[in-house]
């Protein structure tokens, strides 16, 4: 099922899921996963809409609001790590030092590790103030998923999230729940939602 969807998709162009705009902020990441580049983009003004929603709806709950603690130069969401962007002193601006929560997510296949897609400048700042906490919103992936630029990124993200499922779970919990937990299996999923829009 996976490879036909990947295939079906794999030649998409941008499909504007999150309608961005030319002023939109994007989050790229990428990286070698089974040896092979993948990118993905992320609309963050998207994802900073939806909050703004879910808080006022308090529904979804694809956000929770956490703490993330400074050791030194490094961030971390209680024993998890959580890569940032390092920017020299000379590229934060005085303005960096507010403290609206910063973005984090987890990223498939990289479960101990999270990164921060929004606020890289703000957490630098406050480190270099040396703030013990940081506070942060930890994004899941069905929210992340509804925010990427091409239906073939949603197809591939939501792919390894489920390779990462099985090898993380087996063992663990029964075959029948972890198929239930697969995006491929749930007809009602973030990434059909993202693929039917």
């Amino acid at each position: 099922m996976w490879k036909q969807k990947l295939l079906k998709y794999s030649k998409s162009e941008f499909a504007f899921v999150s309608n961005p705009n030319d002023n939109s902020q994007i989050y790229h990441y990428d990286g070698i996963v089974f040896d092979t580049y993948i990118c993905f983009d992320i609309n963050v003004d998207y994802l900073l809409s939806a909050l703004q929603v879910e808080r006022k709806l308090d529904k979804e709950h694809q956000f929770a609001e956490v703490e993330l603690n400074t050791q030194g130069y490094e961030l971390f969401y209680g024993k998890e790590e959580c890569f940032y962007t390092h920017y020299s002193p000379s590229e934060l601006q005085p303005y960096y030092d507010n403290l609206h929560p910063v973005l984090i997510t987890p990223f498939p296949l990289v479960p101990a590790k999270l990164t921060v897609i929004d606020g890289n400048h703000r957490v630098c700042k406050q480190i270099l103030e040396k703030k013990t906490t940081i506070g942060a919103y930890y994004v899941l992936d069905g929210a992340i998923c509804l925010s990427l630029m091409t239906q073939f990124q949603i197809c591939l993200y939501c792919f390894l999230f489920d390779v990462s499922r099985i090898i993380y779970n087996t063992g663990k919990i029964s075959d029948g729940n972890i198929r239930n937990g697969l995006y491929i299996f749930n007809s009602n999923s973030s990434m059909h939602i993202a693929l039917n829009r």
